[in-house]
């Protein structure tokens, strides 16, 4: 009934067609299994059946009625439960084209009151007979409405199951950062598209976001998930989407921009990628005072705590004179020093895991780019030397001077 009630206007044949290939579509591995079992039963009871008929003519001692009812009762359970199957993921692909089709129509609506109408087309609110709040805050757990989010600007963070916990307690940080300096006027909610969860990875990660995430990843519906799949073409890489209080949704862009920019698409022209500077490198990180003349700054590191006592003693004289950052690498590292009093951070300046990950990160971030938009930069080689010191035990230096576009030097 429910076919006939989808696809009125087509023959029985095409309405078969058109279930099996919506079947493919919407559960490749699941669907072909589940149809190639379902096919094969439907013919062997086909054919039990008939043999059964043309026995009955002539009965053999080996072939009783009784034995025929038996077997014939047994296909009947299994076709009936292949049935109950079938009709159960022909039911999910129908909801799961609904919620697309949903948030599509919202979408493309000229005007739209508030967000809330779009909270309500991404998640399940029903669990069995019991009415669930879909989010939660990460760190504390605390239970949300959706309806405590309608109104405000929203940050989707649409992400794979790959995340790490450096990355997420870095991207708090530069949230933190941002929303200081008044550039950053969003409410932040996770949404993790994960097709196997780990319960474990997935509670830690979200124990690390002081933001809003979602109970767990089964709570997203299936629809919107091919919605993000589909038109906001997320492919695994996290992406970001601005959602502001009425809704509307400028173009989705990839998480990797904020690493290189440090803050939202649109908050200010970026600059040119054509020539690679220092300061481009570091232009959040560290803070540059335009008052001073042109001055050297070092980028050191490396987890040789010997090499590192040594250095800090031999670059006593000079430090008046060049701005020393050391880039940390390991939590081990970042401990000796606490526990040290300080023993790097005496002569300079000291980058724990946050700044320093956003650091590596934005050097991988410049070299793919260019790579991607078939750049021809000078400065790469400087990029890909820097890059070559991330993980290296041995110390390293660079250095380069701030508002200018000369080379820097580097040295292992």
């Amino acid at each position: 009934m429910l076919l006939e009630s989808l696809l009125p206007n087509y023959s029985w044949d095409a309405k078969l067609a058109i279930a099996v290939a919506a079947f493919a579509m919407n559960y490749v591995s699941t669907a072909k299994i589940a149809i190639a079992r379902a096919v094969y039963w439907t013919i062997y009871s086909v054919v039990t059946c008939g043999s059964h008929i043309a026995a009955l003519v002539g009965l053999t001692p080996e072939m009783t009625i009784a034995t025929m009812g038996r077997e014939l009762s047994e296909l009947a359970g299994k076709i009936r439960s292949m049935h109950t199957l079938l009709q159960q993921q022909l039911n999910h692909c129908k909801e799961e084209l609904d919620a697309y089709t949903w948030l599509e129509i919202i979408f493309k609506r000229p005007r739209r009151r508030d967000n809330l109408e779009i909270l309500e087309a991404l998640f399940f609110h029903v669990e069995g007979d019991k009415q669930i709040p879909p989010l939660v805050v990460g760190n504390t757990k605390a239970e949300v409405e959706s309806t405590k989010l309608k109104d405000m600007n929203l940050l989707l963070v649409i992400s794979g199951s790959d995340e790490r916990a450096e990355e997420i307690r870095a991207l708090a940080k530069l949230f933190e950062d941002l929303q200081k300096k008044g550039k950053f006027q969003y409410q932040v909610l996770w949404l993790p598209v994960v097709d196997k969860l780990n319960e474990q990875k997935f509670s830690l990660l979200q124990s690390l976001m002081p933001w809003y995430t979602v109970q767990q990843p089964s709570i997203i519906k299936p629809g919107a998930l091919r919605y993000f799949r589909e038109v906001w073409q997320f492919k695994n890489q996290t992406i970001l989407v601005r959602l502001d209080s009425s809704g509307s949704v400028p173009s989705p862009f990839p998480l990797d921009y904020l690493w290189l920019w440090g803050e939202l698409p649109g908050t200010s022209e970026p600059p040119s990628l054509d020539d690679i500077t220092l300061d481009i490198i570091i232009h959040d990180l560290y803070t540059v005072d335009s008052a001073k003349p042109k001055s050297i700054i070092c980028f050191w590191g490396g987890e040789d705590i010997k090499w590192i006592k040594e250095l800090t003693k031999a670059i006593n004289g000079v430090k008046q004179f060049i701005d020393f950052v050391y880039v940390s690498n390991s939590s081990i590292i970042d401990q000796t020093n606490k526990d040290d009093d300080g023993f790097i951070a005496g002569i300079g300046r000291y980058w724990e895991e946050s700044e320093s990950w956003r650091f590596w990160i934005r050097l991988r971030c410049i070299f793919s780019t260019v790579i991607i938009q078939e750049r021809k930069v000078d400065i790469m080689k400087d990029v890909m030397t820097l890059l070559s010191f991330h993980g290296n035990y041995r110390g390293w230096a660079v250095f380069g001077p701030l508002r200018s576009t000369q080379k820097i030097a580097a040295a292992p």
